[in-house]
């Protein structure tokens, strides 16, 4: 049985969340709804591209349906998007940075892995 929209948008977290278990996934579009707007705003502050925090919101959403049925409904929604979130825009952090740096080699030129040397030592040949 389907619900209309109004009584989807009144359900609460965990009934909709007990609905996507139950196999009515339509509802996970509910939580879409009513979690996407603070969620991008949560990852847009965090990165310093915009359109990676699109990517992390889409993708936190994409797992946490996936997941849905390990969700235990006790526990707050809303804190579980936002740790995926977390998760996924320290994971995006790292290869941003990783990239940002290999861009900086890749023009002037470096090849291979840093190498530090002491002040004053000479380089081997």
């Amino acid at each position: 049985m389907m619900k209309s929209e109004a009584e989807s948008f009144e359900a609460t977290d965990s009934e909709l969340l007990a609905r996507v278990q139950a196999g009515e996934i339509e509802a996970f579009a509910s939580l879409v709804s009513r979690h996407l707007p603070s969620l991008r705003a949560f990852t847009a502050m965090k990165l310093p591209v915009a359109h990676l925090a699109d990517e992390v919101a889409h993708e936190t959403f994409v797992f946490a349906f996936r997941h849905a049925q390990s969700f235990d409904l006790r526990h707050s929604f809303r804190a579980w998007l936002r740790a995926i979130a977390w998760n996924l825009v320290r994971a995006e952090l790292l290869r941003f940075a990783r990239e940002q740096v290999n861009r900086s080699r890749f023009r002037t030129g470096a090849t291979g892995p840093a190498v530090r040397r002491r002040p004053g030592a000479r380089a081997q040949r």
